[in-house]
């Protein structure tokens, strides 16, 4: 998705956990997972529950997105240099019909 390069170059500027979700402000975007997304980090993968993932996603906070993917009902991944905030849009493990949001510096939204 083309819109989704506004985020490449935009730091991460604080990692809010929200009750049952998580979100993260990129400079004037936010970025809301309604669940919780993995931290890939050099070979290790951590998942919400584990006892260093808070440690883990706050340590990408002053960091820059490299790229950002996305792959229709497959995943949504910000990179930072070979490291990586990754959820899954498999339709096998939505939670609810949106599992990301987006609001752009304009106030409009982009929904996985």
């Amino acid at each position: 998705m083309d819109s989704l390069t506004v985020l490449e170059g935009k730091k991460l500027d604080a990692v809010m956990f929200v009750q049952d979700y998580l979100q993260l402000q990129l400079e004037s975007f936010l970025v809301t997972y309604l669940s919780f997304p993995h931290v890939i980090r050099e070979d290790h993968t951590h998942v919400f529950g584990d006892a260093e993932y808070r440690n883990r996603i706050c340590e990408f906070i002053g960091e820059v997105v490299s790229s950002v993917t996305y792959v229709a009902d497959q995943t949504f991944s910000l990179d930072f240099s070979g490291k990586k905030i990754e959820c899954s849009l498999s339709p096998d493990v939505r939670i609810s019909p949106e599992i990301v949001t987006i609001r752009l510096e304009n106030g409009d939204m982009i929904v996985f």
